[in-house]
């Protein structure tokens, strides 16, 4: 009769290990998929279009400029045909705003941007946000 009351026993003790088991599983799987939720929500970063870009001379751009996304961004430098431009102007912006960005390339550079050529500008803010867009003096 002994015999028999020691299965229930190692029964009971299967099913509670199984019940731990899956809520071990359980746990971790949450706490990994909050975790990434919640680092995605914090590191959000900005969004900027160029709406507009005019050619001011061979070495001067003026690119009109607007936050699309949800955080204020600062933009920090530019890139014109992937040479780092000699200035930028270093501009704030709230989401929703446009701003007039001047980019000048670098007077020694061989980049000449009436010449007709498609020359790609690309702006990086300090957060990491860019953008890029393709001229042309047409």
């Amino acid at each position: 009769m002994r015999r028999r009351a020691v299965l229930p026993v190692i029964a009971e003790i299967f099913i509670i290990a199984v019940v731990a088991a899956a809520a071990i599983i359980t746990y971790f799987w949450l706490a990994g998929y909050m975790g990434t939720t919640m680092e995605a929500s914090e590191g959000a970063q900005g969004e900027i279009v160029v709406e507009s870009c005019t050619i001011d001379g061979p070495k001067q751009a003026t690119l009109y400029v607007r936050n699309i996304g949800v955080v204020t961004v600062k933009i920090d430098r530019a890139y014109v045909d992937k040479e780092l431009a000699q200035s930028v102007t270093q501009a704030m912006l709230s989401p929703g705003e446009v701003k007039t960005i001047t980019v000048v390339v670098d007077p020694d550079s061989s980049t000449d941007l009436e010449d007709g050529a498609a020359h790609a500008i690309k702006l990086v803010c300090i957060d990491g946000t860019t953008t890029s867009t393709t001229v042309r003096k047409t």
